[in-house]
Parts: C-alpha cells; sequence; structure tokens
C-alpha cells in the first residue's frame, strides 16, 4: 500500500525529522527544531498544536505550554456562557438524569495505577430538561481513606442553592445554603465554628454559631480581646 508504514520501525533521539512505527507504539512522529520539536498548522498555516523543544509539555493554541497541558483560545467576549469556554468536557452516554461529565484529580501517582490514587473530582451533573435546554449542577467531590470511590462533598445546583456536606437539600426548595456535617456523634458534632488569631491556640474557639445535630442551636463569643 502506499505511504505503508508497518515495517518502518522506530524513530531515534537524532533524527530531525521521522515518522516511525512499531507493533506496541503504533505511528511515531520525532522532530528536532530550535523552538518546537513537534508542530500540527491546519490549512491557513496556523500552528493548533505545539511541543516545545526537549519537552513533553504540550500547547494547544500556545507554542509556549508552562505545564503538560496548556490549551488557550482568544475570545472578547465578556458574557459568561457565551464564547468564554476553552475547554469542553461532555458524556455522551445518554440523556438519563444524574449522568455526569467531569475531571478527576490524582494526586499521587498516574490515573493508570487505579481509582486507589484518585484525590478529588469536579463533575457536571445532568439535573433535568426544562423545554429549552439542559438544567445543570457543578460537584465537588473528594475520595475518603480506604476506598476508591468519590464522595460528594458540595454542590451547586441548577437554581443556586449550595449544599455543603450532603444532597439532603436536592429535594427541597426554598433553601439557598444547607451546611452539613456527617459525623455520626449526633449530640456532640457541631455544624459550624468560627476560630479567630485572637485566641491562645488555633484550637479554640472564640466565636461559636452552632446548630447541633441533637437540635441546640448556640450562639456565643468567648473571645478575651477588648474589641470582641
Amino acid at each position: 500500500n502506499s505511504g505503508d508504514l508497518s515495517s518502518a520501525g522506530d524513530t531515534s533521539a537524532g533524527d530531525a525529522a521521522a515518522v516511525g512505527y512499531t507493533t506496541a507504539e503504533g505511528l511515531i512522529l520525532t522532530g528536532q527544531g530550535s523552538t518546537s520539536d513537534i508542530t500540527i498548522k491546519n490549512d491557513a498555516d496556523v500552528t493548533v498544536m505545539s511541543i516545545p523543544t526537549g519537552t513533553t509539555n504540550v500547547g494547544i493554541g500556545t507554542t509556549a505550554p508552562q505545564k503538560a497541558l496548556n490549551v488557550v483560545a482568544s475570545s472578547s467576549s465578556t458574557t459568561i456562557g457565551s464564547s468564554t469556554a476553552v475547554i469542553q468536557v461532555g458524556n455522551s452516554s445518554g440523556a438519563a438524569f444524574g449522568v455526569t461529565a467531569g475531571i478527576e484529580l490524582f494526586g499521587s501517582g498516574a490515573p493508570s495505577a487505579g481509582l486507589g490514587n484518585r484525590s478529588a473530582a469536579i463533575y457536571g451533573l445532568y439535573e433535568a430538561y426544562n423545554g429549552s435546554g439542559n438544567a445543570g449542577a457543578l460537584v465537588f467531590a473528594t475520595n475518603p481513606a480506604g476506598t476508591t470511590a468519590v464522595a460528594e462533598r458540595m454542590r451547586i445546583a441548577s437554581d443556586g442553592n449550595i449544599q455543603i456536606g450532603s444532597q439532603a437539600s436536592n429535594t427541597n426548595s426554598g433553601r439557598f445554603f444547607d451546611l452539613y456535617n456527617t459525623g455520626a456523634d449526633a449530640g456532640t458534632f457541631a455544624v459550624m465554628r468560627f476560630i479567630t488569631q485572637q485566641v491562645a491556640s488555633a484550637s479554640t474557639t472564640s466565636a461559636d454559631f452552632v446548630k447541633y445535630k441533637s437540635g441546640g442551636l448556640i450562639i456565643n463569643n468567648n473571645d478575651t480581646h477588648a474589641n470582641a
């Protein structure tokens, strides 16, 4: 076949520009330029992707990526949701409510090492279809110790309501902000504490606005500062 590279073999570090093929790596592109090793341009001769010389950084829309992946787009719009987005992430699995598309963050090890190395994730969640478009929520999740499954920690619903620690208000309207403590002790686990620098140690509560899980509500100030 014309252009068949099935037996081309690997490229080498000294190649100025080479195309190769191995059964393990597939198609191989190797370059060596003064500013970029690999450059991909469109039919208007505009650089679409670039790998700067001697790096493994990939730039899309930029020839000078500073991290493993830099994506840059140009937009003069100041309207959120217009043409200001740089990256789009989607899920084509279907239209079922609750389907998510997201980004997973691995703080230790590579994703190929398994989900046990996952630290956190951010998801866009499909809540409902309202007749003219999708209603969506933004979900923040972290990975608890001893499990490979992320747990939802905070959600900004499509109506702007915010839930922290619980999804309890997902089906309850009329509340803008829910703060929930997932601790097992119903009597002593506080929902909210305020700690200031005026107290002797960081472990000392200087001001309380506490709603205990057992039902008690406490508003207290034990800050010893003169302005308290």
